[in-house]
């Protein structure tokens, strides 16, 4: 698969790779050498490495012989990235209500997923719900939490790439996020518990995914 158009940066390459690991095209225990890599998708060996050191940092790939190798993704893998979405979510909640912060700007972006999600717009669905749940480490959170979330973030955005909604599921969810909001700004409680709903609900279809590659994968 050789890319053409613009080179790929780093990041860019680790998005394909990661997006093929987790849809399961890139099978547990490949070998990633660095030359492959590079010819395969058209680029110097620098991005290959930068990409590599990427996703090896997220738990994607370890180190071998001559290369990489691809983890094996486990449901325990899975739920960790939710668990510490949840986590790192709420906390930026917590802290932005102490501090009184306006909700204003997550209410018109729920109100824009919802647009999206009505137009069966997937890309832009998905480019606005990462923006949307990262506003909560912007505007409660400090330099620490934002790079957490920055470490989860390609993750999710992948998952959602290669696990599209139906579009009654993109609605759906962007109602959610609405009603997140409503709670939000009303200062209720219940937006931890709308929260941790949406993002049990997000991690499930991902995992009932993943093991049904699985079954197909023993079966062969």
């Amino acid at each position: 698969m050789v890319l053409v158009g613009t080179p790929l940066l780093g990041s860019q390459l680790a998005h394909h790779l990661r997006r093929g690991i987790l849809s399961g095209e890139l099978e547990p225990d490949a070998h990633l050498k660095e030359v492959r890599v590079a010819e395969t998708y058209g680029v110097s060996r620098g991005p290959v490495r930068e990409a590599l050191r990427e996703l090896e940092r997220d738990g994607m790939v370890y180190s071998a012989s001559q290369g990489y190798r691809v983890s094996a993704l486990t449901r325990a893998d899975i739920e960790e990235v939710y668990s510490i979405r949840f986590m790192v979510e709420s906390m930026g909640i917590e802290a932005a209500q102490s501090a009184g912060v306006d909700w204003g700007r997550l209410t018109s972006l729920a109100r824009e997923l919802l647009v999206a999600a009505q137009e069966g717009d997937q890309e832009r669905f998905a480019t606005l719900d990462m923006e949307f749940h990262r506003h909560f480490c912007e505007v409660g959170g400090g330099k620490r939490l934002q790079t957490i979330w920055g470490t989860v973030e390609p993750t999710l955005r992948a998952l959602f790439e290669i696990n599209p909604l139906p579009a009654e599921g993109l609605v759906a969810s962007a109602e959610e996020h609405l009603l997140l909001c409503r709670y939000l700004e009303a200062g209720s409680g219940q937006w931890r518990e709308i929260l941790k709903k949406h993002l049990d609900g997000a991690g499930e279809r991902f995992l009932h995914s993943l093991e049904q590659r699985s079954i197909r994968r023993e079966a062969t």
